[in-house]
Parts: C-alpha cells; structure tokens; sequence
C-alpha cells in the first residue's frame, strides 16, 4: 500500500539532519561531560515524541556514521512527559514535539530559545472497496 505524504520521506530525514546539523553548529560542547565529550565527542541532547522514534533512530545512526565527533542522546516519550521534564530542569539541546500546545507552552515559559515547524501529518481513513459505508466526511 503506497503511502499519500505531503513531504517525500527522503526530504523529512534531509530536514530532520539538516535541524540537527544546525543544533550541533550552534550548541558547541554544551552537551554532558561524561566520558564521551572527554573522547572529545561532542553529545547532543534530544527529547522527541516517541512517534517519531523510529524515523530518528534511523537518522541518528546515519548521522552519527558521518560525524563522528557528535554522539546523539535520544530521549523519546509523549510530548507532555518531555515537556514537563524541560520545565523541571532537565537538560536538552533540540526538542521534536508531537504537539503545538507544549512547544507554546515552554516558550511562554522562556525555556525554549527558538522554535519552528519541522514536520507535519495528515489524518488517513483507509477503507475496504467491498466496504458498504460511503464517508464524505470527518468531522473533527
């Protein structure tokens, strides 16, 4: 079954890469100090939706393999959960919501530097054609 994306999926891993390219430019060695930035890899801390966990295990393994001074440290969860770990101090260099109201809600809260949208959906009823029901519709 083919896929109806609005965004090839090879433009949205470009997209992410290049998000995470620019963060690792700017943040410099801002990430932990554990042993791996003593190696001298610079770590980059990420907080995403969990829905986007396999897309982005795929692209930290890839851009991992062509900058091997970064080191990616995932943290996937519902957007709630990593919105309320930000706001409780923990630390993170590039956060990917699922959801609008929690990237509003930290950057009313000053704890976002700056925010733009990466990636968007769209909602998709797959039907049987043997199916009897006709939908016009969804009202949401």
């Amino acid at each position: 079954m083919a896929r109806n994306n609005s965004m090839p999926r090879r433009l949205k891993i470009t997209l992410i890469g290049l998000t995470i390219a620019v963060i690792a430019g700017c943040s410099g060695a801002s990430g932990s100090t554990d042993g791996s930035a003593a190696a001298g890899k610079t770590e980059l801390l990420i907080s995403a939706a969990a829905s986007l966990q396999d897309g982005l295990n795929e692209i930290e393994s890839r851009y991992e393999a062509l900058h091997p001074d970064i080191d990616l440290i995932m943290n996937y969860g519902s957007s709630g959960a990593l919105q309320k770990q930000i706001e409780q101090g923990a630390p993170v260099d590039l956060f990917i919501s699922a959801g609008k109201k929690q990237m509003d809600a930290l950057v009313s809260g000053k704890l976002l530097a700056q925010t733009g949208t990466l990636l968007g959906n769209r909602l998709v009823l797959i039907a049987s054609p043997d199916d009897p029901l006709t939908i016009t519709r969804i009202p949401l």
